[in-house]
């Protein structure tokens, strides 16, 4: 089973967004079409993200499924990730305080979505494949993966699935498709 990382709340706005260098994060941390990572790294939550449940949380979300991930969640998994996913140090605002966090970019890239099985919307050349897409059963072995074409699309595996049961931390996982 695969599953797409989830923020643990049961709210509406929450995810985290860019506070400046969309691109250049974009460029290194989905695309990975430069290796020199931007300097002071700032997100700032949406108002369902508060400084009265940020702390609660191990797993938040930026725009093109850059995932954002809690000290706890890295001091419990970091030796087990090393391989598929790299962690760089970040701030969060929330409520206009800064909160420590680590950015993750994901170092495996496979081609993961099975575009014969996924719909897609759209004209040409605006064509767009509908989220979430459909998967292909036999995938290669990992915890964290982007697709090669599809780089927006990050999952995880069931084996990351039951290690953040494990060890009790706060993400939740939606299950998706294979065929």
């Amino acid at each position: 089973m695969i599953y797409f990382p989830r923020v643990k709340l049961n709210k509406d706005y929450i995810n985290v967004e860019f506070t400046r260098d969309e691109d250049a994060l974009c460029d290194f941390f989905v695309e990975s079409i430069t290796s020199t990572l931007p300097e002071n790294i700032i997100f700032k939550t949406q108002k369902g993200i508060t400084a009265k449940n940020i702390n609660s949380l191990d797993y938040l979300e930026v725009y093109l499924n850059i995932p954002l991930f809690s000290e706890r969640f890295v001091g419990a998994c970091d030796d087990l990730l090393k391989g598929d996913m790299e962690f760089y140090t970040c701030k969060v605002d929330c409520d206009g305080r800064e909160y420590s966090w680590f950015v993750g970019k994901s170092l495996v890239v496979a081609d993961l979505v099975n575009s014969e099985a996924s719909s897609f919307r759209g004209r040409p050349p605006n064509v767009m494949i509908e989220m979430p897409p459909v998967f292909n059963k036999n995938l290669p072995d990992f915890y964290f993966a982007r697709d090669t074409e599809y780089r927006d699309t990050l999952i995880v595996s069931e084996k990351l699935r039951s290690v953040v049961e494990s060890k009790k931390l706060a993400v939740d996982f939606y299950e998706l498709r294979q065929a």
